[in-house]
């Protein structure tokens, strides 16, 4: 417990952004597909490493979402991409995860985007702030309990515009995706060397401390609604992120800071979209211009 004190700790001091500066910087939802700005948008670099943790653009737009990439990796030392729910709209799910591996394998990305599909990097650079970080990373697809499934597939877009995508599909991936990233907490907890824990996933793992958001229509309705979401991914806060093991979880989608084991750190809404195409105030791409409101650790 104590090595866990210290390494929240630690990672803690990179949140509060230290004279160095702050080591990773996190962005999320930006939706890129929206006016397609894969090629124009931009935001400042602050750090040597970049988490997109989802909801970058689709990954049926390749060549656009590749252009994107390309831009980032002339700026970050690395970048870590988590797949979000967005990614892959418009193809199905086996195709979009053949897209992501083979943009990680893409020559003009120089070997520096690591896709985190239930995946674990390790740091065994020279950076002291970041000696000894591990990083675990899934979308984390949220839990549908039995009772709402049927009203969540009928109401949420993920089962519109993903191919063969079903609410009892959409639950298994979440179990899959959960027990993984237990049994890689425990590993790493099990090692002889001790090892300060990030946590990347799209969705998040608990709703406790999010912002509630008003929308219009049975789908806002339904995201305030815990059985929604959160049923289930509460487990992997009560036994993966509440006991040993994680120093900071990263997620985005919701509104604010959601408290998650020891630290907790959420950048859900990006970069407003040009004259906001139709979109509400606070709905998808929203937030500050430019990006200045990306989150550090």
């Amino acid at each position: 417990m104590d090595f866990l004190q210290g390494a929240t700790r630690r990672l803690t001091s990179l949140l509060q952004q230290p004279p160095t500066g702050p080591r990773l910087q996190i962005l999320s939802d930006v939706h890129l597909e929206v006016g397609e700005q894969y090629r124009t948008f931009t935001f400042p670099a602050t750090a040597p490493f970049l988490i997109l943790a989802g909801d970058t653009g689709y990954l049926s737009h390749y060549d656009g979402y590749l252009a994107f990439l390309k831009a980032q990796v002339t700026r970050f030392e690395r970048v870590f991409l988590v797949l979000g729910n967005h990614e892959f709209y418009k193809g199905s799910y086996e195709e979009t995860i053949e897209a992501a591996q083979r943009l990680e394998r893409e020559p003009a990305l120089q070997g520096k985007v690591v896709l985190l599909h239930r995946r674990r990097w390790d740091y065994d650079g020279d950076d002291e702030n970041l000696r000894g970080l591990t990083i675990l990373g899934c979308t984390l697809w949220s839990a549908l309990p039995d009772d709402s499934r049927e009203m969540v597939q009928l109401a949420v877009s993920d089962f519109k515009h993903i191919r063969d995508w079903t609410a009892q599909r959409h639950h298994d991936t979440h179990l899959e995706e959960a027990a993984w990233l237990r049994g890689e907490v425990e590993r790493v907890a099990g090692e002889e060397k001790r090892r300060q824990v990030l946590v990347v996933t799209h969705h998040a793992p608990s709703r406790r401390g999010s912002r509630t958001r008003t929308r219009r229509g049975a789908r806002g309705s339904m995201l305030t609604r815990p059985s929604w979401w959160t049923e289930g991914v509460v487990v992997v806060v009560g036994e993966v992120a509440g006991g040993e093991g994680v120093g900071v979880w990263a997620h985005a989608l919701l509104g604010r800071l959601c408290a998650a084991g020891d630290q907790g750190v959420c950048e859900p809404e990006g970069v407003r979209a040009p004259e906001q195409h139709g979109r509400e105030e606070g709905e998808g791409a929203a937030g500050g211009q430019g990006g200045e409101e990306a989150a550090w650790v």
